[in-house]
């Protein structure tokens, strides 16, 4: 059984506005570097690519983008709004969005000179349209795999790859709720049934280029010490940033096993070098392996995201948000998950003004159109939201809610409008409860 959604992912038609920038990307750059490296439909994957040679520089990061991404290889044609000068460019890597655009497009510095000229590289930045091409129009492009092997879903670096390791003071008892690898068809509480780390302790690992509901989720390491040749193997559990320059990835190991691993010099130093490769599941402590198809395809038929038990404490800030903004404006527009999809909506007028973003939420997520239950902690005054976009993490607490600002009057007050912030417990309610929430889809138009 195969998962597509070649016929779900609508992007932008054409004169859309997006923002462009540039950036330094070289053709020697590893694959390994950007965001369309592996899993099913990253460009190592399909094309058996191992740099940007082939399509340099005619190569951009877009926003909305993550691992593995479906829009990974997508052929777009950028006009400058001002010059009407165009150019052809692959999707290769992500980068933030830009309020008030429809996408960011951060440009090979080389591609985006004969789009913008001189001037647009001294500015930094430029107006242009976009819509997406035939793939023959990109240098260097394949277009769209034919198949994907199931062994080939998580084909990492070729061993032996050179990675950075620090450590980090996980516990036995941390919750899974407090990782990236939750909830989620991906997730372990979904997978394994888990509830915290204790099964697999201390033989986790949190990895760079990792987000909520990660096909990544509970792959299985062998990790080895440049210096020592020690080894240990490890279960992916959460995420970490990016490695310093010239690693392939980074490892964020829990402290025991860090220590296993390097010894009380590297525990002192606080970070180390190492080889690692991809192993069998059975080799890493409490690591239960991938899930069947047939669990893959039961989630589709029961809620995938079961957030921190209700009662949940989490911060609230508010956004402008209005009811004619186009769903194309916030992250869960179209694509499998989208509500311009499963919903058929164009803005958030069917359910304005309780809309709300939330942290730890991109592009297509299944967490789109959750409805969610929210009560000030003072005031135990409560709204119900549907979630229809992203916002960063808040440090400190389980989840940021970024409300529409009428709704977020109601739940805080005046007070609460002029602080810009507030604390809430939340909780998972039925959709019933969301103004214009019409709930999950059905199963098949999750697959075709």
């Amino acid at each position: 059984m195969m998962w597509t959604y070649l016929a779900l992912v609508t992007l932008p038609v054409a004169d859309s506005l997006g923002y462009g920038t540039w950036q330094p990307y070289a053709a020697s750059q590893p694959l390994t570097k950007v965001a369309c490296s592996d899993g099913a439909n990253g460009l190592i994957t399909r094309w058996h690519y191992t740099d940007l040679s082939q399509m340099f520089p005619y190569v951009t990061a877009i926003s909305g983008l993550n691992w593995n991404s479906p829009e990974c290889g997508k052929c777009f044609k950028l006009t400058d709004v001002a010059s009407k000068n165009s150019i052809f460019v692959t999707v290769i890597d992500a980068v933030p969005a830009t309020p008030g655009y429809d996408m960011h497009y951060n440009i090979a510095e080389d591609a985006f000179k004969k789009l913008f000229g001189d001037a647009g590289v001294q500015a930094g930045h430029g107006e242009l349209n976009f819509e997406e091409a035939d793939f023959h129009s990109c240098q260097g492009n394949k277009g769209a795999a034919s198949e994907v092997s199931a062994t080939s879903l998580a084909s990492y670096p070729s061993p032996p790859s050179l990675s950075y390791a620090t450590w980090q003071p996980y516990t036995a008892n941390l919750p899974l709720t407090k990782v990236a690898c939750s909830d989620g068809a991906n997730g372990l509480i979904t997978r394994w049934h888990y509830t915290d780390l204790s099964q697999m302790f201390p033989y986790v690992t949190a990895i760079s280029g990792l987000s909520w509901n990660s096909p990544k989720c509970g792959v299985c390491f062998k990790l080895t010490d440049v210096a020592s040749k020690n080894s240990i193997t490890v279960t992916v559990i959460d995420s970490v940033p990016a490695p310093p320059s010239g690693y392939d990835m980074h490892f964020n190991i829990a402290q025991p096993a860090f220590h296993t691993l390097f010894g009380d010099a590297g525990v002192q130093a606080g970070h180390g070098e190492f080889t690692y490769t991809e192993v069998p599941a059975s080799e890493c402590h409490g690591n239960k392996g991938p899930s069947s198809i047939d669990s893959l395809l039961s989630m589709v038929k029961r809620p995938l995201i079961s957030y921190s038990s209700p009662l949940a404490l989490s911060y609230a800030t508010w956004q402008p948000y209005t009811a004619n903004l186009p769903l194309t404006k916030v992250a869960c527009s179209n694509g499998a998950n989208g509500l311009i999809t499963r919903w058929h909506y164009t803005e958030l007028s069917p359910m304005f003004p309780y809309v709300t973003a939330i942290n730890g939420l991109s592009w297509n997520s299944p967490q789109c159109g959750k409805c969610f239950k929210l009560t000030d902690v003072t005031s135990k005054n409560s709204i119900s939201v549907t979630v229809i976009d992203a916002v960063p993490a808040t440090p400190g607490y389980d989840m940021h809610f970024n409300i529409a600002q009428p709704a977020f009057h109601t739940l805080f007050g005046d007070a609460g409008i002029q602080a810009g912030h507030g604390e809430l417990t939340f909780e998972e309610t039925d959709f019933h409860n969301c103004q214009g929430n019409k709930g999950t889809s059905s199963s098949a138009e999750f697959l075709i």
